[in-house]
């Protein structure tokens, strides 16, 4: 009944328990778009986008441009072997101009499906859609190496709801073993291994090209990393180095090779090769530290500080042995005996070479402690034109960058007093970690001086030193573990204590809102770590094509904060893997275990698009180098929420302010020479955060801008839950700003960027998550309702928003600069669109809210238990199906 406006449900109750049972809600909203007259010219039906993965009797969602009138969607099975091949019918639980609801009849088989509706061309669901693919060298992968590719429907779905809540044998099995492998249980792995059922494991890749005689078919590994979102595959060891084209065929539709396509940058805006690289020398030289050369160079002046009789300083051995490991053609290892070993000043590792210890259990570096920061320059917020010089540990120096090799292995590192980055890893370097243990504690051994009354009992005090040392800086003065904007950067199986942040990609020691165009780190593995962070665990901004795989991260101070894929307009990430990691304790800031944030936006406005070029019609915040790694949302129109990424910005040089290039013309549904409402934003795009633990912290959301994500098969205890939580942040340049608004948008109420446009949450799937205890920690901002001068406070949003997800668990919501009011959210412009919430469950005081500018949302199979909540839906909505 796409008009009713009424919620049917059926109550449930137990001594014990509280079931919602909503059997259909559908919510539509009065009035007509205010489209241009070409956009609603359109009539012929057409498919943009579908949701996957699906089975029989769940409920796909089509974004497109249909007819008004009811009309019937046609699934075909892809698979020959399929037990009924006919296309079959079904008519749509809800239907409007921009989208399609429909069950998968039950009749067919679990299968790839073409699905036609009211006439369109088909679209596949359920093919291995490859959104990204990392080699065993990152970019590239070699011969007895291995590649990963990363996307949706890479396999069968694990059947049921969450971890252990599986229905079938082939369920089970997937459930523990990536139990095993998520616990590093090796033995039970090989036994899993050991009882596989028949059918897992066919996922399989095919490479094709002009180095091979005839295609090379690869069945996937079977690991943990089997799942609908990763799959591993050994390449043999046979291979020979080239180029080649990658199809993958998943266990849905086994008979059925998907050919692998996708935006990688500006300059490969068509990604469909692999590149199987030469393997690198097997045993490079050694250079052991020479041990006569020990006891030298240890002395400080200016720290007045000597290291135990029983240590041994290595400052001079070191710096010999880089020398000649330097020299040498194609590097080598310089090897650390077993010992305790006490270095000063800073370490500039030479291209192509290894610092390797006999074991982290038995080779210890100690940096150098001094008493306070000053004997290197304290951290700028400059931003490093080259390797930080500052970084105890770096490659090179200035001057160093792209080409460059460098790593650290089997080694522990001590920092026990103020440091600046530990490790940083410059842009285009390549580097590996691996069983390295770094122990930096900035705050080791503090006790400040003490105040005393005189003993004549005056009321005079004196200040008596005490047994430790005062730390005269902050946490935020201190730098990262690692510090990263390489290229090919592999940490794996490494134990990481830090102050502050642990992994980043933040261009500044003091965290700040870099541009669009920072890069911040391409092609990464980060595997097997066990993190205590005192700040951020691994702070995400300007992030691609990197894996962050079956880490366990703690918070270690009250101040530990949550991760972020990017901050305050932090620029662009896609192509992120997020999954089978443990991440706990984030007490600090705002507590978000996971956000994106507010993307920021060069410009928010109409504009004519005619093929692959855009001509806006004012001109835009920001152009040029700025706005590298960005993509064009229509936010009108039968079109609406459709996006492409930018591969020529407006004024790069080769063209004016206002004319943009895209990657690909948009779909049928918006047509060519079409005026069109756009934003012009970071891309935060095909992201994956999945199998995860999360344990007391805040929300998992993406809060701004972020398409084509899932967050699925995620357990969390005692959190915020997941949203989706899109973005209006008003609209002018910085003069327009103050002289429309004043001085309010001086104030940040939000944090981010003001003025940007619009960032939308759209495409977003939230599949078989469990929230196993639903209490959570208020955040006192969100109920501070004034700040003192009848100003809203900070986390109040005008609305209480935040006061209603503290009591749910799943949600939609949409947010505001804090003096903005739901009325300035622009007409007819929608903040979430094509969200998905299937087989959610929450086992205690947890809920679901759908509100704000929100359209296109299905809540399908949640389950909620012991819970004062329900299902809630806002009449602000627009086309939500709850079934």
């Amino acid at each position: 009944q796409p008009q009713s406006t009424a919620m049917h449900t059926t109550r449930a109750r137990s001594r014990n328990t509280r079931v919602w049972l909503v059997v259909g809600v559908c919510f539509a909203a009065d009035g007509a778009q205010t489209d241009s007259p070409a956009t609603r010219a359109q009539n012929t039906a057409t498919i943009s986008w579908a949701s996957h993965p699906v089975a029989p009797g769940q409920t796909v969602v089509l974004q497109g441009t249909f007819p008004a009138e009811l009309c019937s969607v046609t699934f075909t099975p892809l698979s020959p072997s399929t037990r009924d091949p006919r296309a079959t019918l079904a008519i749509p639980a809800q239907q409007s101009s921009n989208s399609i609801k429909v069950k998968v009849p039950v009749s067919l088989d679990m299968d790839g499906y073409n699905i036609s509706a009211c006439g369109s061309d088909p679209i596949a669901v359920n093919l291995p859609d490859v959104w990204w693919v990392l080699g065993d060298r990152g970019d590239t992968a070699t011969p007895g190496g291995w590649l990963r590719v990363f996307g949706r429907s890479i396999a069968r779905a694990v059947e049921g709801v969450g971890a252990g809540l599986v229905a079938t044998n082939e369920g089970r099995f997937r459930s523990r073993l990536t139990e095993a492998a998520r616990r590093g249980d090796r033995q039970l792995l090989q036994e899993l291994l050991r009882e596989a059922p028949e059918g897992v494991g066919a996922t399989r890749a095919v490479l094709s090209g002009p180095s091979l005689p005839s295609a090379v078919s690869i069945i996937a590994t079977l690991d943990a990393m089997l799942t609908p979102y990763s799959a591993t595959f050994a390449l043999p060891a046979s291979i020979r180095p080239g180029v080649y084209t990658l199809h993958v065929a998943n266990d849905v539709a086994r008979d059925v090779l998907a050919p692998f396509s996708s935006f990688l940058n500006e300059t490969v805006p068509v990604w469909t090769t692999i590149t199987v690289a030469a393997s690198a020398a097997a045993s490079p030289p050694v250079f052991p530290i020479d041990i006569s050369l020990l006891n030298r160079g240890c002395f400080n002046a200016t720290s007045n500080i000597l290291p135990p009789s029983t240590w041994r300083c290595a400052t001079s051995a070191l710096q010999a042995a880089l020398k000649l490991a330097g020299q040498s053609s194609g590097g080598g290892t310089v090897q650390f005996p077993r010992g305790q070993f006490y270095i000063t000043g800073t370490v500039l590792v030479p291209t192509g070479v290894t610092i390797s210890g006999a074991g982290r259990e038995l080779t210890a570096v100690y940096f150098e402690q001094h008493q306070t920061p000053q004997w290197i320059p304290r951290p700028s917020t400059t931003p490093p034109t080259a390797p930080n010089a500052n970084a105890l540990l770096s490659c090179g120096g200035l001057g160093a960058g792209t080409g460059t090799v460098w790593g650290l292995r089997d080694i522990t590192f001590y920092a026990t007093a103020w440091y600046p980055d530990l490790i940083y890893v410059s842009a285009g370097q390549r580097f590996t970690m691996e069983r390295v243990r770094v122990l930096a504690n900035a705050f080791f051994a503090q006790n400040p001086p003490q105040y005393h009354p005189e003993p004549n009992c005056s009321n005079a005090f004196v200040v008596r030193p005490t047994r430790g040392r005062d730390a005269n800086y902050s946490q935020s003065d201190v730098g990262a573990v690692i510090r990263s904007h390489g290229r090919n950067v592999f940490v794996r199986d490494c134990d990481l204590y830090g102050t502050g942040d642990v992994i980043t990609s933040s261009p500044t020691i003091v965290r700040g809102p870099p541009d669009a165009s920072a890069i911040g780190m391409q092609w990464g593995l980060f595997e097997g770590n066990t993190i205590r962070n005192g700040g951020a665990c691994h702070f995400m901004p300007q992030w691609e094509q990197v894996a962050f795989v079956n880490n366990t991260c703690a918070g270690t101070s009250l101040t530990a904060m949550g991760q972020a894929l990017g901050t305050s307009a932090a620029g662009a990430s896609t192509h992120v893997f997020e999954g089978q990691n443990r991440i706990s304790d984030v007490w600090g800031n705002d507590r978000e275990i996971l956000t994106y944030d507010d993307a920021g936006g060069a410009f928010w406005g109409w504009a004519t698009v005619s093929g692959t070029s855009v001509r806006l019609h004012a001109e835009p915040l920001s152009t040029g180098p700025l706005q590298r790694r960005v993509l064009a949302m229509i936010l009108n129109g039968t079109g609406a929420h459709e996006y492409r990424r930018v591969v020529v910005p407006g004024g790069d040089g080769s063209n004016d302010n206002r004319t943009w290039t895209l990657d690909r013309p948009f779909s049928a549904a918006v047509g060519s020479g079409v005026t069109v409402f756009l934003q012009i934003m970071p891309a935060r795009v095909k992201n994956l955060h999945v199998l995860n633990h999360y344990v007391d912290g805040g929300a998992i959301q993406i809060y701004g801008h972020g398409s084509d994500i899932i967050i699925g098969h995620n357990l969390a205890e005692r959190t915020t839950g997941f949203w989706a939580w899109g973005q209006w942040r008003g609209w002018g340049t910085a003069a327009e700003r103050k002289g429309t608004l004043g001085t309010r948008f001086e104030v940040q109420r939000l944090g981010g960027s003001f003025g940007v446009g619009m960032n939308p949450t759209t495409h977003v799937q939230f599949l078989a998550n469990v929230v196993a205890e639903g209490n959570n920690i208020v955040n006192v901002w969100y109920t501070n309702k004034t700040q003192g001068d009848g100003n809203p406070g900070p986390w109040a949003h005008g609305t209480g928003i935040a006061d209603f997800m503290d009591q749910n668990c799943f949600g939609v919501v949409d947010g505001r600069v804090g003096f903005l009011t739901p009325s300035d959210n622009p007409p007819n412009q929608y903040t979430n669109a094509f969200t998905v919430f299937r087989d959610n469950v929450a086992e205690s005081n947890g809920g679901v809210w759908i509100t704000g500018a929100a359209r296109d949302v299905l809540v399908e199979g949640t389950q909620l238990r012991y819970s004062d909540h329900g299902i809630m839906v806002d009449k602000t909505c627009k086309d939500v199906l709850v079934v």
